[in-house]
């Protein structure tokens, strides 16, 4: 199997134009074969996801945070352990919104905005003097705000509040993980 050489060889890729893995495959590695079944396979299942449509539901979040210290690592544990959680907490009527969050500051989302922009005119000069490429990222950046991209369960206000000690009771001890 012949494998391109990239030796020395450092590729700026902008990952607005199609998802993560297609753009490596495609026009990082011109893996031909590789990239068209990566794009048959989007096709299909538009399943694909781009850095900014990814994300962990908070309930996984939550639990890789409570767990991670008791020594649980795998993802499928994780997701087991998330459906228990919600279980938990819809028996007490909370619902996912109610999970305490911490949030980026105003000042800090703003120094990552320009950071971001300053970094894009720096690595994709072309993108970035295109009519849209700056208000393009403006527009992306506003919508991961308006998203909670940059938001994380706030797990140190879990473990203080009564609130949600319910979740450090001890699991069923037949569950698997």
């Amino acid at each position: 199997m012949d494998v391109p050489a990239n030796e020395g060889n450092i590729e700026i890729v902008n990952f607005d134009d199609r998802p993560v893995v297609q753009s490596l495959l495609c026009d990082v590695l011109d893996a031909e074969k590789a990239c068209k079944f990566e794009l048959d396979r989007f096709e299909m299942n538009k399943s694909a996801k781009s850095p900014s449509e990814s994300s962990v539901p908070k309930y996984v979040e939550m639990a890789m945070g409570l767990q991670w210290n008791n020594g649980v690592r795998s993802m499928k544990s994780f997701y087991k352990l998330a459906d228990i959680y919600e279980e938990k907490m819809t028996a007490r009527g909370l619902v996912e919104d109610d999970i305490p969050e911490e949030c980026l500051s105003r000042a800090e989302m703003s120094m990552l905005h320009m950071v971001s922009l300053e970094y894009e005119r720096i690595l994709l000069p072309s993108h970035r003097d295109s009519s849209q490429g700056e208000e393009n990222m403006r527009q992306h950046f506003a919508a991961l705000v308006a998203s909670g991209a940059f938001c994380s369960v706030d797990l140190d206000k879990m473990v203080h509040s009564m609130k949600w000690q319910f979740l450090f009771e001890p699991l069923d001890e037949t569950l698997a993980l």
